[in-house]
C-alpha cells in the first residue's frame, strides 16, 4: 500500500477526500510540523510528501530531502489556497515536482499521478 504523508497544521482530509489521494489502496499520515516530516520520511515507506505551503521551513526540507541519497527519490507535492505567488518559484527551485491549488481543481489527480 502506498503511503501519503500529508504536512499541515490542519486537516485537509475535507478538501482532498474526493480526490486519488483518498483510494482505497493509499495509507494516509498526518504530521503538522516539516521536522516531524523529515523524521517521519527517514523511517521509510513513503511515496508521496504533500506539504502545505505554510508549514515553516518548507524550502530548507525539500533542499534537505533532494540531497538525501535515500529520500531525494520522493515525489513532492505542495499545496497551497493562494494564487501564484512568486515566492513559490523557490519551492520548486528547491525540489518541489509541483505546486497543486486548494480546493483541488479538475487535474489535481491528474498531477498528482
Amino acid at each position: 500500500m502506498a503511503v501519503v504523508l500529508i504536512c499541515s497544521t490542519r486537516s485537509l482530509d475535507r478538501e482532498l477526500q474526493g480526490t486519488v489521494l483518498f483510494r482505497s489502496d493509499m495509507e494516509r499520515e498526518h504530521v503538522r510540523t516539516a521536522a516531524e516530516a523529515q523524521t517521519r520520511l527517514a523511517a521509510g515507506r513513503v511515496a508521496l510528501l504533500c506539504i502545505h505551503r505554510q508549514i515553516s521551513g518548507i524550502e530548507n526540507l525539500i533542499r534537505a530531502l533532494r540531497r538525501s541519497p535515500t529520500l531525494k527519490q520522493i515525489s513532492i507535492v505542495v499545496l497551497s489556497e493562494d494564487d501564484f505567488d512568486p515566492s513559490e518559484v523557490e519551492v520548486l527551485e528547491a525540489g518541489a515536482n509541483a505546486i497543486l491549488r486548494l480546493p483541488p481543481g479538475d487535474d489535481f489527480n491528474d498531477r498528482v499521478g
